[in-house]
């Protein structure tokens, strides 16, 4: 996740920015001012993308396909992978 935030042109244009400003100018205030804005720019969309990615998750694991079916003579809701052979299927609209 963070070599996915850090691909971005702006970043390395700034990280840039920041090394030739602590080289050329010995202005390191500026050079770390800098860089701990990268460093927050790239924790900010770390976070970002992990909750994105939990919250997908979750939605996937409420769209699994579910069936009713009669097995054994009681009516029970099954994850649709688990059907088998001699389940009564019970169909809705």
């Amino acid at each position: 996740m963070i070599g996915d935030q850090l691909k971005s042109t702006l970043v390395w244009v700034l990280i840039a920015a920041a090394v030739l400003s602590a080289i050329l100018e010995h202005s390191y205030i500026d050079a770390t001012v800098i860089l701990f804005i990268v460093v927050l720019n790239t924790a900010i969309g770390v976070i970002q993308e992990f909750k994105t990615e939990k919250t997908l998750e979750n939605l996937r694991s409420l769209l699994t396909p579910q069936a009713h079916v009669m097995r054994e003579g009681e009516l029970q809701v099954i994850s649709a992978s688990d059907v088998v052979p001699g389940d009564i299927l019970l169909l809705d609209e």
